[in-house]
Parts: C-alpha cells; sequence; structure tokens
C-alpha cells in the first residue's frame, strides 16, 4: 500500500471514530431526554442495556480497538474476550482492562463505577459469559453509565 493508501485508511478510521463519538453523544442526549421515572421501571442491568448501551460494527480491522486505546481514561473499564486480546491490544493502558472471566470472578471490586465500559469485540466476550451477567456485575442504579459494544 503507498502513501495514498495508508492516507485514505487512516481518513476512513478517523472518519470512524467521529462518527462513534457523535452516537455516544447522541445516545447521552437521548438519557438527558427521558423522564427521570422511566429508571424506576427497570432493573440497573437491564436499563444499562436497553438505554446506556451504544452498538458499533463496520468490520474487522476498522480501528475499533485504536478507538478504545484513545478514548478510555481511568473512568473507563475495557473488557475483552481473552488474555491473549488483553495484553495484545492493550498490554499496559491508564485504564482497567479485564477478561470476561475475570470480571465474573471480582476483578472490577472498586469504590468509584466506572463512567464508560467499553466491550471489544461482545460476541467473543459474551460467548465466554452472558451479557446478562456482565450488565448485571458493573450497571450501578442512579450513575450515569455507558456501555460501547464495538465488534459483532
Amino acid at each position: 500500500m503507498g502513501i495514498k493508501g495508508k492516507r485514505c485508511v487512516f481518513e476512513v478510521i478517523d472518519g470512524f471514530h467521529k462518527q462513534l463519538d457523535a452516537l455516544i453523544e447522541l445516545n447521552h442526549k437521548i438519557r438527558k431526554s427521558l423522564s427521570d421515572d422511566l429508571g424506576l421501571n427497570y432493573a440497573p442491568a437491564d436499563f444499562a442495556a436497553n438505554f446506556c448501551t451504544v452498538r458499533c460494527d463496520i468490520g474487522r480491522m476498522t480501528g475499533k480497538s485504536e478507538y478504545i486505546r484513545n478514548r478510555a481514561n481511568s473512568r473507563s473499564l475495557v473488557i475483552a474476550a481473552g488474555e491473549n486480546q488483553r495484553m495484545c491490544d492493550f498490554g499496559e493502558v491508564g485504564f482497567d482492562v479485564f477478561t470476561a472471566l475475570q470480571i465474573v470472578h471480582g476483578a472490577t471490586k472498586k469504590k468509584t463505577p466506572y463512567e464508560m465500559i467499553y466491550i471489544d469485540n461482545p460476541y467473543f466476550v459474551f460467548k465466554r459469559v452472558p451479557a446478562e451477567v456482565i450488565y448485571s456485575l458493573l450497571a450501578v442504579e442512579g450513575e450515569h453509565q455507558t456501555f460501547v459494544l464495538l465488534g459483532e
């Protein structure tokens, strides 16, 4: 691939990242417009799954893990399918990265709830631990959390 081709790929990936930022912002705006009483009708996990989740997939090798690395911070959690993905895609970063099984075994015992929870390759994460379990362990009533599922 020549230089022009690489620049084109970076422009496409950057465009994807901007669109994803816009989807997350739109999700926040929609939630703010909803009645505060709406959350009373749902368990925290169900509310998070139905109202606080942004799902996006545009194919493999499109910058999803890169997006997470660039956007996550100390109030973020990243869930990887397995240890190999956790180490290869994220390594040493300034935010929590756990595998789905580590979440089940209590790796996230933290006093402050996560604001952003990124699930990289949710198909593989949810094959190991069902989505309902992940949401029930991480969703906190009354918190403004956002779950971002990137990939199939």
